[in-house]
């Protein structure tokens, strides 16, 4: 029986990632380098590694545009509202019936520009952030941290991803994960996941089977 749901942030909750390569693909520019979308999904969705990890760049150069990355991802984010459609009456259809708490490889400054007008963290028990954790996924760290902070077993929690890193990091955590794949890891293997569905609102039928 599931008592509770994990949420993945980027690509599940919010429409950030478009933006992130955005802002990755202007800082590599600025030093001659080029990185796409596609190298996001292979190294750092796939991978759990830097988009910037295969440039021919010293450690501090890295560093320094990845100040610059984080700098005009941050200007781009305040421009926007990048709630994913169906994601606002999901989760409080949700929240009327489980425990729902958000574990993402995110930034917390950058969550909490997201969600400073999303009207969604009030459903949610807890947010863990990057800053919570030692190993990020597909590591299952984060997911087993959720687990603690909400006292359950693997088996009565469900998580949410749209990555096959993610899949990876809640299944060897020892949970059941629904796989909601968008544009960018559409192509992924998604095989570890416990269902696919093409729309967030599509968790609702699959809780009300599992509880």
């Amino acid at each position: 029986m599931i008592e509770a749901i994990l949420f993945d942030n980027d690509g599940v909750l919010v429409d950030s990632e478009p933006v992130f390569i955005e802002a990755c693909i202007e800082t590599a520019a600025t030093v001659g380098r080029t990185v796409t979308a596609e190298d996001y999904v292979r190294l750092t969705m796939i991978g759990g590694r830097s988009i910037y990890s295969e440039l021919d760049l010293a450690p501090e150069a890295i560093d320094a545009l990845r100040e610059k990355r984080n700098a005009r991802y941050g200007e781009l984010l305040s421009q926007r509202d990048l709630v994913m459609p169906r994601v606002r009456e999901t989760v409080v259809a949700l929240a009327e019936k489980l425990r729902l708490g958000v574990v993402t490889s995110s930034q917390k400054p950058f969550f909490d520009q997201l969600h400073r007008h999303s009207g969604l963290l009030d459903h949610f028990e807890f947010v863990l952030t990057r800053e919570n954790f030692v190993a990020s996924k597909p590591d299952p760290e984060p997911y087993l941290l959720g687990l603690e902070r909400l006292g359950l077993p693997g088996d009565s929690v469900l998580a949410v991803e749209d990555s096959p890193r993610g899949v990876i990091s809640a299944t060897d955590a020892e949970m059941r994960c629904v796989a909601i794949p968008t544009e960018l890891t559409r192509e992924g293997d998604f095989s570890r996941a416990y269902r696919k569905a093409d729309r967030i609102d599509d968790l609702i039928e699959i809780v009300r089977g599992l509880t």
